[in-house]
């Protein structure tokens, strides 16, 4: 409504003001051209939702309307191309940096150096990682394990319901860059060492910043994109697109195990 309402429609031979309902093929025309122009994307979306409230404020549907409305999903689509995607890191890169060396502010979680290995082996969405609390994961120092409970909603990432489990997977000496079970049992005795009992607090955070406090999923986002500038990576495409997003952790973790031979049904598994 408020594309509508920044319209002069006397420019089109209509009254101004001119009211949004009911529509007309020459007010879908001009708005499509709006969304066009500013690279809209869910058209389609805005679409369903003006005809369904032009039906119910009492108006007929017409077939001007129909053919009208064709026209608009068809130009407002045509050549946007997919949607953003995140780029995965580069693993080598990633693990040699010292990401608690650059990661300084007291925004940012601390010990990022192990954290990233288990956002990674876990497919961690930006708020799971902003939103994962102490009691989420269990270590298993017999059999060297790692388990995490975690979501099984794409849109609520406190919708605990299912577990993944990593054991460790160091071929030499121990490796809390690279292996999860390290990087985990490095990150509990971190998290001791700096915040002793209190993390036994309900609801204390599994990947605090400095004060032991939550994050945002905006920090995390800038985590992802402040690593990809450290590992020489470019942050925008050749459409002027960001690279790197929310989901460039789980894209790092789907390309790790496709390229050792792990089959794409179980890396759909392990994604949720």
């Amino acid at each position: 409504m408020e594309f509508h309402a920044a319209v002069s429609w006397t420019r089109f031979g209509l009254a101004d003001p001119c009211p949004a309902l009911p529509l007309m093929p020459m007010k879908l025309t001009v708005i499509g051209s709006i969304f066009k122009i500013g690279g809209y994307r869910s058209t389609k979306n805005y679409l369903s939702a003006i005809k369904k409230k032009h039906i119910e404020a009492g108006f007929e549907w017409t077939d001007q309307l129909t053919v009208a409305a064709q026209a608009f999903k068809a130009s407002t689509e045509r050549g946007i191309g997919p949607g953003r995607q995140s780029c995965p890191l580069p693993w080598s890169k990633l693990t040699s940096l010292d990401l608690d060396g650059h990661f300084t502010d007291k925004k940012y979680p601390i010990h990022l150096n192990v954290c990233v290995v288990i956002f990674v082996f876990f497919f961690m969405r930006e708020l799971e990682c902003a939103t994962a609390e102490w009691a989420d994961m269990k270590l298993g120092h017999t059999l060297r394990t790692v388990t995490l409970t975690m979501s099984v909603s794409k849109n609520d990432p406190r919708a605990l319901g299912c577990e993944r489990h990593w054991g460790c997977v160091c071929l030499g000496a121990p490796s809390p860059r690279t292996c999860p079970y390290h990087a985990a049992s490095a990150l509990v005795a971190a998290r001791r060492a700096r915040f002793g009992d209190h993390v036994l607090v309900a609801g204390f955070p599994l990947f605090p910043d400095s004060s032991g406090d939550p994050y945002s999923a905006k920090v995390m986002l800038d985590v992802i994109t402040g690593t990809a500038t450290l590992c020489g990576e470019p942050l925008y495409n050749k459409a002027g697109r960001s690279r790197f997003g929310n989901h460039s952790w789980r894209a790092l973790a789907a390309v790790m195990m496709g390229e050792i031979g792990i089959d794409v049904f179980k890396i759909r598994m392990m994604g949720r």
